[in-house]
């Protein structure tokens, strides 16, 4: 039960006047005596400020004024050691020890007070003193009766603020800035990163303007990280040459020096100034040497993946281990797991990942998404993953993250025998990469699409060599060139990658299956289409007129309306091998009340086969525990609407990131997909529901993007998609308005 502050001095001031007893003060009304002794207690000690909810100074602490004038000089000199301090202030005429200098900044948070709290995230510098335990649970009370303001103001009063979920329940007008810098570490990686580096560039600048120089050095920090995970390398690396201006990294305490030398780094690494980025990680594993804490070493192992240096991942990894708590150990070994193509053990550590928001991290969903394709061989499961994993993209506005998105749907797509396809999505996203600065990256695309000659930059990112000797082994055809690549990703444990990035360059591995020599790949791979060429792929495009590509080339195949129903729902629930349709539903679905739906579904499905050319061994109909079930033995199917979701997803991220010019060429694409109304001759229950499904999307979409072309001033592309949806669903009131003032204004 809480009991306002004013109600706490009421009781206590009843207590004291009126000579009773603390168990009869606290039954007149109806508190725990013990609290009574606890309120009494502190108003004796600190007055009524305390129970008033105000923040009172303890007495062993250095006079206000003089703590923040120490504190002040940290501020305009980040370099400034305790002892250099203490000369200072001496000069002045002000008597202080070395340990008073430094507790006074440890409370300000400009200095750990262990280092083991040594992080990148200088929050957790700042201990939970029992002072700040008590402001911090009186500003939560205060946020419980929706009293913002003064919750905001007795944080404010704090030298500084232990890591809390208060502050980011107050308005940041109600923040002094350095609550607002803690407020905004505490939000990094919970709102978008665009959003979040325009208010600390706001209060970086503000900091700057007002000559505090150590607070401003902590906020470009965390910019620059939001401009990382937003993937523009080039405005970070800019930002990080200013901090070197407002004082060089080398003078400032270690924490700060690591925060840095690993931002920048990894900076350097994705712009392909490696030896740049090589020399920084030198100086971060010297100070890891020395400051082994969490936080240090596992920036330092995300460094380690962006070079490709995975084996001193792995050696780091394992002699501090023991400085890691559960989940941080399943996160990092994940990572190395999956890139070593230690599957079995990858998927033996996610068994014991329990914590459900992890499932949702982008690294966790990329990790899965490629456990299903190489080890399990499953696309459709690949692709959900990858839907999922765009979907967070959008929310977080992870531009970092598209390169290697579009590089996986790339591979997918080249898994199922499109290559040509995959190809056409890489060159789409080349543009982008260039504009941000992401040359690592794009080395990886142009290396995919082009032949780049080799350099001293892309042998020394390791991921980057592999993809170029792949490359040389698929030009050149020499069974040694691929051993070559082979062997020096099992000697760089990037087996995990030299599995994915081998469907890009299937010209190598088909060559070594047909002469029987062995690929060191795993066998659910090789069944893939782009690797075994009597693997029959079956694009279906139900998107308006219905039709059917086998292997890539128009069949000339004319349906029943129910066939071609049933093989739509064949390319739904069973579209690649292994997958099976239970008959009981299929009957219920198209012979409903039928006594011989089991005979009329066997002539459908002999008229299918011969009409596709499926071989009778591939599609077969097995009774297990009792039921009727047909078993998808060997082909794979795509559809157009499966296409359709993907590039709207993609189109979404980008919108939502804030490029709208790469976003409607995406929505574009994907409204040009259909070409008339979908299942318009199907009337069975499983096909109505897809077509009202799909068509309900369709409006919604086309809706939603008239009204982004709107914001964006762009009337004529927002009329013709809303022309053409409309010839496809001519009775959406909600198109022919829209529509209508369109052609009004």
């Amino acid at each position: 039960m809480y009991i306002r502050p004013e109600t706490r001095l009421a009781i206590v001031q009843y207590y004291l006047k009126n000579n009773t007893t603390l168990m009869q003060t606290a039954s007149k009304f109806h508190v725990n005596y013990r609290t009574v002794f606890k309120w009494v207690k502190a108003y004796k000690e600190e007055g009524e400020r305390r129970l008033l909810g105000i923040y009172t100074r303890p007495r062993s602490r250095t006079e206000g004024e003089l703590e923040e004038r120490i504190a002040l000089l940290k501020e305009r000199e980040p370099a400034l050691t305790v002892r250099k301090a203490k000369e200072i202030l001496e000069k002045q005429g002000i008597e202080i020890s070395i340990k008073g200098v430094w507790r006074v900044w440890s409370r300000y948070g400009y200095v750990a007070l262990k280092k083991e709290s040594y992080s990148l995230e200088f929050a957790d510098y700042i201990s939970g003193t029992p002072e700040a335990k008590y402001v911090l649970e009186e500003a939560r009370r205060y946020v419980e009766l929706n009293n913002l303001q003064k919750a905001g103001k007795i944080l404010n009063e704090m030298p500084s603020c232990p890591k809390n979920e208060i502050l980011t329940n107050i308005p940041d007008k109600f923040l002094a800035p350095c609550r607002r810098l803690e407020k905004y570490y505490s939000l990094f990686g919970k709102i978008p990163y665009n959003l979040l580096s325009q208010k600390l560039m706001k209060l970086r600048r503000n900091f700057e303007s007002r000559g505090y120089v150590y607070s401003a050095i902590r906020t470009g920090l965390l910019e620059a990280l939001c401009y990382a995970g937003s993937g523009k390398i080039k405005r970070e690396l800019v930002l990080l040459g200013h901090m070197r201006k407002l004082c060089p990294e080398e003078n400032l305490d270690p924490a700060v020096r690591f925060s840095i030398y690993c931002i920048k780094g990894i900076a350097y690494a994705r712009s392909l100034e490696v030896q740049k980025a090589v020399d920084l990680l030198r100086k971060c594993e010297y100070l890891i040497k020395k400051y082994p804490t969490s936080n240090f070493v596992r920036n330092f192992l995300i460094f380690c993946d962006n070079l490709g240096y995975f084996q001193k991942f792995d050696r780091i990894l394992k002699v501090y281990e023991n400085k890691f708590n559960e989940d941080d150990v399943l996160f990092l070994k994940s990572r190395l797991y999956i890139t070593q193509g230690e599957y079995e053990k990858y998927n033996t550590l996610m068994q014991r990942l329990k914590n459900k928001e992890e499932k949702t991290n982008p690294s966790y969903v990329l990790q899965r998404a490629q456990y299903f394709l190489v080890q399990k061989g499953d696309i459709f499961k690949a692709m959900n993953q990858m839907q999922l994993f765009l979907e967070i993209v959008k929310k977080m506005e992870l531009r970092i993250y598209w390169g290697f998105a579009t590089f996986f749907l790339a591979v997918i797509h080249s898994a199922q025998g499109q290559r040509n396809k995959a190809i056409i999505l890489l060159k789409r996203y080349l543009p982008l990469l260039k504009r941000y600065g992401n040359k690592k990256d794009l080395l990886l695309y142009e290396t995919i699409i082009n032949n780049p000659k080799v350099s001293e930059d892309i042998k020394q990112i390791h991921q980057n060599y592999l993809l170029f000797l792949l490359k040389k082994s698929s030009l050149s055809l020499k069974t040694s060139d691929y051993k070559k690549a082979y062997k020096y990703a099992e000697k760089a444990g990037l087996l995990g990658i030299l599995h994915r990035v081998s469907i890009l360059f299937p010209e190598i591995i088909q060559l070594l299956i047909e002469k029987g020599i062995a690929t060191g790949l795993p066998k659910s791979l090789l069944r893939f289409p782009v690797f075994n060429k009597k693997t029959l792929i079956y694009n279906l495009k139900l998107l308006g007129h219905f039709a059917v590509h086998k292997n890539q080339k128009y069949l000339k195949v004319r349906l029943r309306p129910k066939d071609a129903a049933f093989l739509i729902y064949l390319s739904q629930k069973a579209m690649e091998p292994k997958k099976a349709i239970n008959l009981e539903e299929v009957y219920k679905n198209f012979w409903p009340g039928s006594e011989t739906a089991s005979r009329n579904f066997s002539h459908l499905l002999v008229r299918i086969k011969k009409a596709l050319k499926i071989p009778t061994h591939l599609l077969i109909v097995s009774w297990g525990y009792g039921e009727p079930v047909l078993i998808n033995e060997g082909i794979y199917f795509t559809t157009d609407l499966q296409e359709f979701e993907q590039t709207l997803a993609q189109a979404k991220a980008l919108e939502r990131a804030g490029e709208w010019g790469f976003a409607k060429k995406e929505y574009l694409r994907a409204f040009r997909l259909f070409r008339g109304e979908p299942f318009k001759k199907n009337f069975d229950d499983w096909s109505v529901n897809m077509r009202f499904k799909i068509l309900s999307q369709l409006e919604t979409e086309a809706v939603n993007f008239a009204k982004s072309c709107l914001e964006h001033r762009n009337k004529t592309d927002a009329r013709r998609v809303l022309q053409n949806v409309l010839k496809i669903i001519p009775d959406s009131e909600e198109i022919q308005k829209l529509l209508d003032g369109l052609m009004g204004g």
